[in-house]
């Protein structure tokens, strides 16, 4: 009985670290290669992010616990070599400027192809406010040697509000590299 006691208090006197170490970030700001021969690109990501296994056309970085929910990373590769990738850039980006859904489009210089950043807007579909702690996303659609490469960039919408957070995607944005 004693045991248990003495655990509840001391797990009551370390939650209040738990909560102050999410206020401030938790990335460092350092970062490691990951290279997929398979799909063709490589990318520095934040040590923070447990990497995946290469190889897969679909790829997903976790990132740690921030602000109520995972700051995450997604690739997913279509290998589509019938299609000049410019073709379908063109067609992508003008889908996404008509998308209401979306906001800030922009291109953006992607070594060994082309692509274009885009974020969701801060409603839902539905057109109701997202709070928080609703799931938020920014993408990167990248194309080069036939294939397309949808990379998304998930956290809380709080977490985009930190600019560590907003940095790190930054930087996975600028390393992106198709092969």
């Amino acid at each position: 009985m004693k045991l248990s006691v003495l655990s509840f208090l001391l797990a009551l006197l370390l939650s209040p670290v738990a909560q102050a170490q999410e206020e401030g970030s938790i990335l460092q700001g350092q970062t490691s290669a990951f290279q997929d021969p398979t799909n063709h690109f490589s990318v520095m990501v934040p040590v923070e992010f447990k990497q995946p296994i290469p190889g897969s056309p679909v790829l997903t970085f976790e990132g740690p616990l921030f602000r109520g929910g995972a700051l995450s990373y997604h690739i997913n590769t279509v290998n589509i070599p019938s299609v000049p990738s410019d073709t379908m850039y063109g067609i992508s980006i003008e889908q996404t400027r008509k998308d209401p859904f979306y906001t800030e489009v922009k291109e953006v210089k992607i070594s060994g192809g082309r692509g274009y950043l885009f974020k969701e807007i801060t409603t839902e579909r539905d057109g109701s406010a997202k709070s928080p702690e609703s799931i938020h996303r920014w993408h990167l659609a990248a194309f080069g040697g036939g294939r397309y490469y949808n990379c998304t960039f998930g956290g809380t919408l709080s977490s985009f509000d930190d600019p560590v957070v907003i940095q790190a995607f930054e930087e996975i944005v600028r390393s992106f590299t198709i092969q």
